[in-house]
C-alpha cells in the first residue's frame, strides 16, 4: 500500500502531521498549516485524519481562550504537553487524540 502524500504530493503523512504539531508546539501557529492541509487535501484525508487536523485548530483555540483566564497558564501548559505528545507520535506514524481538542473536533467532523 502506497503512503498518502499531502500538500501537492510532496510530504508524507508522518511529516505533514508532525510538522503541523511541531509548529503548534514551537510557535503556536500549527493551526494555520492544519487548516491549509484540511482545505487543500480535503479529498485525500479520511475522517480520523480530518479530526486530527481539526484537533490542532481546537487545541490552539482552547489555549487562547484559557489563556484569557486566571488559570490559563496551567491550562496552556497542559495543552502544550498534549501538543508535544501528539508531535512525537505523529513523527513516528501514530496518532494521539488530545483530550478535549479531539472530542471537540469529533463533534464538528462526522
Amino acid at each position: 500500500m502506497e503512503e498518502k502524500k499531502f500538500l501537492g504530493g510532496n510530504l508524507s503523512k508522518k511529516i505533514t502531521f508532525g510538522l503541523t504539531w511541531l509548529l503548534q508546539v514551537l510557535f503556536g501557529f500549527g493551526w494555520v498549516l492544519a487548516l491549509v492541509v484540511f482545505f487543500v487535501d480535503k479529498d485525500k484525508l479520511d475522517v480520523e485524519e480530518k479530526r486530527e487536523m481539526m484537533s490542532v485548530v481546537m487545541l490552539a483555540a482552547l489555549s487562547f481562550v484559557c489563556g484569557l483566564t486566571i488559570i490559563g497558564a496551567v491550562a496552556s501548559i497542559v495543552f502544550w504537553v498534549f501538543a508535544l505528545i501528539a508531535c512525537i507520535k505523529a513523527f513516528t506514524g501514530k496518532s494521539f487524540k488530545a483530550p478535549g481538542a479531539y472530542h471537540l473536533a469529533k463533534l464538528f467532523i462526522k
